[in-house]
Formats: structure tokens, C-alpha cells, sequence
């Protein structure tokens, strides 16, 4: 398969202005339709409501993820990780990657490491790191941040050692989404 230009990009995905739940029975060979996941209404409704401004399914059209793969979602949101664990199906996998610098100055609880933290989704697992010691447990497919990126520069994140971050995030990406 012809590589795409835009899984290189998306390791760091800063689509600020780009801002489903499919049957848990998917075939593990194909991922299902963006489309298809969306329009799903399984979905939570608050996430349907977010729908119109966040365009769901041409963003998971862009990602181009495929079922089996891994997304390793730094700084996490429940909206995002529901519909990524679809698009990889329960072959594939989702870290919800929590940074820890980040939960605490949020005052969000941070999951126990290795947990699932969305019923329903028992292929998103909690990873709990550093920004600046990014690790996870396996190479990523894509590694996705959404509107937080300039936020490692904050003084509430350390500030983060951004090189040090950006060189794990592009050490953490499989074969495959390098080429």
C-alpha cells in the first residue's frame, strides 16, 4: 500500500481547526466506514452534539486508520478515543496517553497505568508518562495531540523538554507509518 503523506504529519496532529461507536462485533480485518462510526447512535449523544464542529468522519478519513492498528492519543479525550477505538477495531489499540503534568494542573484524576478506562472500550488503555520521558508500551501507527501542543511549552508542564518529547513521539511510530 502506497504510503500517505499525511500519517507522517499526523504523528504530531495539530488540527486545531479540524477538530463512533460501530458495533463492538466489527470484523477485525477492516476497519469500518468513517462514515458508518459516526452515524453509529450508540454513540454517547454528548458526543453526537459535538459532531458539527469536530467533523469526525472526515478526520478519521484523513487518518486513514485501519483495523489492527495502534493511536496513541497524548493528552486524551474520551470523544476522540471512542471513535479511534472503532476505527482500529478490537484488533487494534488505543493509549490514552496521560501526562501527568498535565492531569495535575487540570485537576483531572489521572487512570491507573494499564487500565481500560472507557466502558465499553476495552481496547483504549491508560498510559500514564512524562511529556519530556515519553514512553509507550508498543510503536504507535499515529500519535495524535489535538490543540494541546503548545501547551509543553507552558510553565505548568515543566516546561516539557519539547525536543526531547518530539524525538519520542517520532521514536514511538511504527515501520509502517514512517515509510
Amino acid at each position: 500500500m502506497p504510503s500517505n503523506p499525511f500519517r507522517r504529519l499526523a504523528t504530531i496532529a495539530l488540527l486545531a481547526g479540524l477538530a463512533g461507536a460501530c458495533s463492538a462485533e466489527a470484523d477485525t480485518q477492516t476497519a469500518p466506514n468513517p462514515a458508518t462510526i459516526v452515524a453509529d447512535a450508540a454513540r454517547p449523544e454528548a458526543d453526537r452534539a459535538m459532531d458539527a464542529d469536530r467533523h469526525p468522519a472526515d478526520l478519521l478519513a484523513l487518518l486513514d486508520l485501519e483495523a489492527g492498528q495502534t493511536v496513541a492519543d497524548v493528552w486524551p479525550g474520551d470523544y476522540w478515543d471512542r471513535l479511534f477505538a472503532q476505527a482500529v477495531g478490537p484488533a487494534g489499540k488505543v493509549y490514552a496517553v496521560h501526562l501527568e503534568e498535565a492531569d495535575k494542573a487540570e485537576n483531572n484524576p489521572t487512570p491507573p497505568d494499564g487500565s481500560s478506562p472507557l466502558a465499553g472500550h476495552p481496547n483504549v488503555i491508560a498510559v500514564v508518562t512524562h511529556a519530556s520521558t515519553l514512553a509507550l508500551p508498543a510503536p504507535a501507527d499515529i500519535v495524535w495531540m489535538r490543540q494541546n501542543y503548545h501547551d509543553l511549552y507552558d510553565k505548568f508542564m515543566g516546561p516539557a523538554d519539547v525536543p526531547a518529547f518530539n524525538k519520542a513521539v517520532f521514536g514511538r511510530s511504527s515501520p509502517a507509518a514512517a515509510s
